[in-house]
């Protein structure tokens, strides 16, 4: 009853009203001329069988689905891969702070810093022009000590007919591609500005993809770490290995991004749809009269409501997920907000106690084991080797057995070298 009531003020009813509306009028005066129109032949023939929209109508509905279909389906797959950067981010965060020591106070408040801009500059980046203000633009006054000057991040679609004709002169004839772009500004003291070290800001604003250089700066802070006991080249690929995977939820974010539904499919299934509409209303005014035009309406913005809905949801990014939160849960996980979760990564002396003393249980319970499987290999050699004269001495010695760890384990730890 909620949704009906608020139908008016439907975003879905706001983009289709245009095309729902003019059906409306047309269905509307197709049913005023059969009804007033003297000639009551021509009226007559006006009319048309249902039955062509009816076998027409399976063939629509197919069109619209896969329509449907495939977009929930980049859909779903956008939030999986925001899914996947909130974890490798947390995964990160939790192994800088564990290598705090190592890494150094300076280097692991730079990390934690680049690492919470990231999701930021990713937004920005599938989201053009989301912050950015004109350098030119008379609205927004701009503070020279605290603005950056940069250009827009831009990622091009696969079907920008400009990039393709740019990148095919730059192949045949050599010339060099760059044209004169738009400059922007932002403000330095608002996310994710405020987050970037003094000596990374500059870089990442003229740099021509901003989250990758995040990337690579911060594979070029742990390369640069000194080895150490506790921090050698295994470590040092382990945090490479989480920003391989943030690289690459750059590359599928850009997929669904620039790769839009083929023109030629979009155009089909909406010519087909109107054409469909536009000529109902001749196959319903001899059932429905004056009430054609209403069941147009109703019929229009099912149809086109379900056509738009694939188009809204193709490109997650533009709105439909709320990539904002998504970003400010990152920031907050990683710089460590949350004043309690700082404290897993103290242990007190009751807990170093605690753990000296299982584990010291447990190797004791490891070399016990290790001991009695010793001796069941022994035993199973013995019925192996039973026809041989050292190993018959041995297993007559063997009646008799040593305490455990004695001079039996020596003699089967020699065996097995031999």
């Amino acid at each position: 009853f909620h949704n009906t009531l608020t139908l008016p003020t439907s975003a879905i009813l706001k983009e289709v009203s245009f095309p729902v509306i003019s059906m409306t009028i047309w269905a509307t005066f197709i049913s005023l001329v059969h009804k007033f129109l003297p000639n009551r032949t021509i009226a007559q023939n006006m009319c048309i069988p249902t039955q062509p929209h009816s076998l027409l109508v399976s063939s629509l509905g197919l069109l619209l689905v896969f329509r449907t279909n495939s977009a929930y389906q980049r859909f779903v797959e956008g939030r999986k891969i925001w899914e996947q950067i909130l974890s490798v981010s947390r995964d990160l965060s939790r192994m800088i702070k564990l290598y705090e020591t190592q890494l150094g106070a300076e280097k692991h408040r730079r990390l934690l810093k680049l690492l919470a801009a990231f999701p930021y500059l990713l937004r920005h980046r599938i989201r053009p022009n989301l912050l950015y203000r004109k350098l030119l633009d008379p609205k927004y006054k701009r503070d020279p000590e605290h603005s950056l000057l940069l250009y827009d991040d831009l990622a091009n679609f696969d079907d920008d007919a400009e990039a393709a004709g740019l990148a095919n002169e730059e192949e045949s004839t050599g010339k060099s591609r760059r044209k004169t772009r738009e400059l922007y500004w932002v403000d330095k003291r608002t996310l994710p500005w405020r987050l970037l070290p003094k000596g990374a800001m500059e870089g990442c604003a003229k740099a021509q993809n901003r989250p990758l250089f995040i990337c690579d700066r911060m594979a070029k802070e742990f390369a640069t770490v000194p080895d150490s006991p506790y921090f050698s080249a295994r470590e040092r690929l382990s945090f490479l290995s989480k920003i391989d995977k943030l690289s690459e939820y750059i590359g599928q974010c850009e997929r669904i991004h620039q790769t839009v539904v083929p023109l030629n499919y979009a155009r089909h299934a909406l010519r087909s749809l109107s054409i469909w509409l536009l000529t109902l209303p001749f196959a319903l005014i001899k059932d429905l009269g004056l009430f054609t035009g209403p069941v147009i309406g109703v019929m229009s913005w099912l149809l086109f409501g379900v056509y738009e809905i694939g188009y809204t949801i193709e490109d997650p990014f533009q709105g439909t997920l709320r990539l904002s939160i998504l970003c400010d849960g990152i920031r907050r996980d990683v710089l460590g907000y949350d004043l309690n979760r700082d404290t897993a990564f103290q242990l007190n002396e009751q807990d170093s106690a605690t753990s000296s003393s299982s584990s010291s249980s447990s190797s004791s319970t490891i070399n016990i084991g290790n001991i009695i499987s010793v001796e069941d290999d022994f035993e199973e050699n013995e019925v192996a080797d039973e026809d041989t004269e050292d190993v018959t001495l041995l297993a007559s010695s063997s009646s008799n057995p040593a305490p455990l760890g004695g001079a039996i384990t020596t003699e089967v730890n020699g065996h097995a070298f031999e």
